[in-house]
């Protein structure tokens, strides 16, 4: 079975299941030139297949943020998996840099016919799907931080204030508070 068919199998509430399957891969390029995620057991799959399901998978766990929120443990797991995909990013750089000349013409002609905005799904995992782990809704927001905003809009646990549409993004170490044992 192939990485990316698995993680099409894994459904969004599984969040923990799919970092535990990141936390096990690692990136190789190949002779062409395009990063791929290997895991012991599965076919590999290009980095770009396996961030877009990131995406989608954040996606669809964000739009149902108050009937089916993500626990704390579920928000940090997603940071974790998006970072894992950040250094896999940064590695193969790094060895697109140190290949040979002909892996390195096929990713450059790969890259100038690459005419996506802004760097397509890497810029999108970047910002986006970090942004969908750390985002509640406002009543959630304070449910689970407590306190209210102030007048200027401001919270201690989060980072700036709602936006227009009732959302805040909270900070990640905050999140990662929610997770230490009280007492």
């Amino acid at each position: 079975m192939s990485l990316i068919a698995q993680l099409h199998n894994l459904s969004p509430h599984r969040i923990l299941d799919i970092k535990n399957l990141v936390d096990k891969a690692n990136v190789e390029i190949t002779f062409w030139g395009s990063p791929v995620v290997s895991v012991a057991g599965f076919e590999s799959a290009y980095i770009d297949d396996i961030a877009t399901r990131i995406l989608v998978l954040s996606q669809l766990r964000f739009n149902v943020a108050d009937s089916n929120p993500l626990s704390p443990g579920e928000r940090i797991a997603g940071l974790e998996i998006v970072k894992k995909l950040k250094e896999f990013y940064i590695i193969s750089d790094r060895e697109i840099k140190n290949s040979n000349f002909f892996s390195k013409l096929l990713k450059w002609i790969g890259s100038f016919f690459n005419i996506t905005p802004y760097g397509g799904v890497r810029f999108e995992l970047e910002t986006r799907a970090e942004n969908n782990f750390l985002t509640y809704s406002h009543a959630r927001f304070l449910q689970e931080f407590k306190g209210d905003f102030d007048e200027e809009g401001c919270h201690p646990d989060a980072d700036g204030a709602p936006d227009r549409r009732s959302m805040v993004i909270a900070k990640e170490s905050s999140i990662r508070n929610l997770l230490l044992p009280v007492g």
